[in-house]
């Protein structure tokens, strides 16, 4: 453990030096967890307890390269709809050739990919309590988490709508896939439609179904 964590520190799942990977029926649980991640989040792992470990200037990861992550791993969170429990949207995974979806892994059940939004280069998960903040649609408003300017709300007059509610204190301007416009007012919820286009104000999102 001194040599592996102190003198020569090797990260389990290093690409290029297999020496400390992981022992099936000994590291059961990294072996389980670790392909549950997104491969963006993997990545920053790998080069953190790799590169970073010898190159502090080019290879460490900061704080806000690790802050941005865990948001944008928790934009990626999708409940299973067999069992509910919270997987991970693994867009690589994804675009695999002959992968619609994913496999659950909890209950291993194919995993129904709920609508969600691009915003430039972030994709969020518009599950049933899913919520955009001032972070998601202003660039001069990172981390700002403090009041929610939009959130996912169900038709009442019919449950098996739903859609994406204007919280901001400004006007939405959406246009649909027909090209026609429509302003979407505070207080008011627009449905969610593939290739619905909403305009923020300082970013566009495109919806995905």
């Amino acid at each position: 453990m001194k040599k592996l964590y102190g003198e020569e520190p090797i990260f389990i799942f290093d690409p290029n030096d297999h020496r400390n990977a992981p022992v099936a029926g000994y590291h059961d649980t990294v072996l389980t967890y670790w392909p549950l991640y997104p491969k963006f989040f993997q990545e920053l792992f790998i080069k953190a307890f790799t590169k970073g470990l010898n190159d502090p200037q080019g290879g460490r990861v900061v704080e806000g390269e690790w802050r941005l992550a865990m948001v944008r791993l928790r934009d990626s969170i999708m409940y299973c709809n067999q069992c509910d429990v919270e997987n991970f949207y693994n867009l690589e995974a994804m675009q695999s050739p002959g992968q619609g979806g994913r496999e659950c892994w909890h209950c291993h059940k194919d995993v129904q990919i709920p609508p969600r939004i691009r915003i430039n280069q972030n994709i969020v998960m518009l599950n049933r309590d899913a919520k955009l903040y001032a972070h998601h649609v202003d660039a001069a408003r990172k981390f700002d988490f403090s009041q929610p300017i939009a959130l996912v709300a169900q038709n009442p007059h019919n449950p098996s709508i739903w859609g994406l509610r204007n919280l901001s204190e400004s006007a939405w301007q959406a246009t649909f896939s027909d090209a026609s416009v429509r302003h979407i007012e505070q207080g008011r919820t627009i449905a969610l439609a593939r290739g619905l286009k909403i305009n923020f104000g300082k970013v566009e999102g495109e919806i995905r179904v």
